[in-house]
Formats: C-alpha cells, structure tokens, sequence
C-alpha cells in the first residue's frame, strides 16, 4: 500500500509523478477531455453502458456530467496516471470493443482534447 498527502490529496496504489515550483506541489497525470453528442433517446442507454466499464490499467478517474449551458449533451473526463498510461488503454483491444459500444449511442465521434493535468486537488 502506497500512500501519498500532498498538500491534502491522498493517492493510493498509483504510480504519480511529482515536482515542486514555487512552494506549490503538482502530480502530473495525463488524460482527456471529450464532448459527446448523444443521440436522442440514447442517454440512459450511454450512461449505463460507462457504468459497465471497468476501470482499466493505469486509470486514475472517470467522471461524466451533463453541463448547464448544453453545448455538448455530456462531458466526459478520464484522468491517467501518465501520458504512457493513456496510450497503452488506448492501443488495448478492449478500449476499441468499449468506443465501438459506445458510438451506437453517439450522433457522432467525440471531440477529445487530450493534455497534462497540472494540478488536481481531491477534497
């Protein structure tokens, strides 16, 4: 068991990298931002079918949310303890079988904005 405090984050049993600037500690972890354009009728269908996924190697957090202002039907963001972490889920057969599943229920591909996250805090 691996336990890191910094700064009020707990993380357990994962591999993050971390560097101090300025007196303020960052974890570098590595992961994307997706907009989904959900066909109509389709969300219970989408949202259930994330709820089967499995947490895959390497990942950190999955969170999806229906935003306010409504420019995408939902938002999906998938935090991985390292970009190397990211890529291998991405090349896993699995992953194909899982975005496959999940484009039925998509009037089209996901717009990914993929990135470093700097900073995270947990409460």
């Amino acid at each position: 068991l691996c336990l890191v405090n910094i700064r009020g984050i707990f993380i357990e049993n994962h591999r993050i990298r971390v560097r101090r600037v300025d007196r303020i500690w960052s974890i570098f972890m590595y992961g994307t931002i997706f907009n989904l354009d959900v066909k109509e009728g389709c969300e219970q269908e989408l949202i259930a079918s994330f709820e089967k996924l499995e947490n895959p190697p390497g990942a950190v957090a999955f969170f999806l949310m229906k935003p306010d202002n409504l420019r995408s039907d939902l938002v999906g963001v998938a935090v991985f303890e390292s970009r190397e972490a990211y890529i291998e889920n991405a090349n896993r057969p699995e992953q194909h079988e899982n975005f496959t599943n999940i484009m039925q229920y998509l009037a089209s591909e996901p717009a990914w904005n993929d990135g470093e996250y700097l900073i995270g805090k947990v409460s």
